[in-house]
């Protein structure tokens, strides 16, 4: 999360996707050996997934941007920090990172990978997971739109996931994250667009109010 995106409008090369795949399987494992582990529920999981992010951005912010979020990269093209084309190689390679997480923990488990499958898909959930992402991705656009670098960005995109689930998880499974919602089995509609539909408000609600105060 330096600066602004470093890929807003430049071709994309080898390594970002290559950040983008890592940070989104690192955040997706993280999730599922959470669920999955014997510290559950001593350590809640929107504590691991905000600390994993904060490493993440720390890690790989300079070179992808740390979205590892779809919703993330989305709310981000919807307030012009990063071009459709690229935005694209990164949806890819989160559901791909997501799927990958996934992958090895079941293989680790020998098949009895557990997430947290939800049957529900109605407008509560889908509620839940937009005010979520509302509250995360505000904070991002907040380190964006600052050029927050390092341990500050960190800091602030990391709490704000952790204060975002933690919200969504009042009518949801506080997800928050079209990718890792794949690698947890709750795919439904309501936790892939509730997000999408929460970034961008978020996203734009702070780009407005810079401007404005400019």
């Amino acid at each position: 999360m330096a600066k602004t995106n470093p890929v807003s409008q430049k071709m994309i090369k080898p390594g970002v996707l290559i950040a983008e795949f890592v940070g989104t399987f690192s955040l997706a494992f993280a999730v599922l050996a959470s669920i999955n582990g014997s510290l559950a529920p001593a350590i809640p999981t929107g504590v691991i997934a905000g600390f994993t992010l904060l490493l993440a951005v720390l890690s790989i912010g300079g070179i992808s941007g740390a979205h590892i979020n779809p919703a993330v990269t989305i709310g981000l093209f919807s307030i012009k920090k990063i071009s459709l084309r690229n935005a694209i190689y990164y949806l890819f390679v989160q559901f791909l990172g997501a799927l990958a997480a996934l992958g090895l923990v079941t293989l680790l488990l020998h098949g009895h990978a557990v997430g947290v499958k939800s049957d529900v898909s109605n407008w509560t959930v889908f509620s839940g997971e937009m005010v979520g992402a509302i509250i995360f991705t505000f904070g991002i656009a907040a380190a964006v739109e600052q050029g927050l670098q390092k341990i500050s960005a960190a800091v602030l995109v990391g709490g704000s996931l952790t204060l975002g689930i933690i919200f969504a998880s009042i009518a949801s499974n506080g997800v928050v994250n079209p990718a890792v919602s794949v690698a947890i089995s709750s795919s439904t509609w309501a936790y892939l667009f509730g997000p999408i539909v929460g970034a961008v408000i978020g996203m734009n609600l702070q780009h407005y109010m810079r401007k404005v105060a400019e």
